[in-house]
């Protein structure tokens, strides 16, 4: 198990001290304050550091498809550039995949920051393999996309409405 002391300093100069989880801002740090920063039973590999679960990726988790579309669409090697329209497109390509914005805007800053340390390969946007790990363990604290994308969610709304005009116009034909 990791533990994490905090420092109480009560000095005016002193910067706010750190609090654990849980401890209101009110309440003082005491110096043998422990914070548990992941489970000490072995499932370790289902955290990360901080304790924050890992959303397992599978293989077409929609996170892994859009980071390997991200980095066949970055240009210029280590500068790791991003024109605005494949940049536009990428964010419909999320938006697709059920992928937050934020979530996206992320997964873009993970390949590019990959791309200019060299860790992408130049042929079909894949990584190297330590960067592939990297990323796999960066992508797996992030939440796993909604099932339904906006497009399935428009798709789903017309094929309701659809369904009660069908119905109203088989009523009338029928009678009641």
């Amino acid at each position: 198990m990791h533990v994490l002391f905090v420092k109480n300093d009560p000095s005016p100069t002193a910067a706010s001290p750190v609090r654990p989880l849980g401890q209101r801002p009110g309440d003082r740090a005491t110096p043998q304050s422990t914070l548990r920063l992941a489970p000490s039973d072995g499932s370790s590999d289902l955290y990360d550091p901080l304790g924050v679960p890992r959303q397992p990726l599978l293989d077409g988790d929609a996170r892994l498809v859009f980071a390997s579309t991200v980095a066949a669409s970055i240009e210029g090697g280590t500068a790791a550039l991003l024109r605005v329209e494949k940049r536009d497109a990428l964010h419909r390509q999320a938006r697709k995949l059920g992928l937050r914005v934020f979530d996206a805007n992320l997964i873009i800053a993970i390949v590019q920051d990959a791309a200019r340390r060299g860790e992408v390969l130049p042929t079909g946007g894949k990584f190297t393999r330590e960067a592939q790990k990297r990323i796999d363990a960066t992508l797996s604290l992030m939440p796993a996309p909604q099932k339904w994308s906006e497009d399935a969610k428009g798709l789903a709304i017309i094929a309701a409405v659809l369904a009660v005009f069908l119905l109203a116009a088989f009523v009338l034909l029928i009678g009641p």
